[in-house]
């Protein structure tokens, strides 16, 4: 909604920065979530420690064993 009246502002001529515009706030919120999740994942680690990751890590690799046989 809010873009439409946005392009409407800039005029038709100007749609090539209207997308450039858009594509710049979606790279944004893409690397914003990426940043998000890497640093919630360190957050856990920290808080839950090695003991939790490493019996994950042994889980995952029995279903990876069980998967291959």
């Amino acid at each position: 909604m809010f873009f439409h009246i946005f392009l409407k502002l800039l005029g038709h001529n100007n749609i090539y920065i209207y997308i450039y515009i858009y594509i710049y706030i979606y790279s944004c919120s893409i690397l914003g979530t990426i940043l998000g999740t890497i640093s919630s994942r360190k957050l856990w680690k920290s808080l839950t420690g090695l003991i939790v990751d490493s019996s994950m890590e042994a889980e995952a690799a029995k279903l990876c064993k069980a998967e291959l046989s």
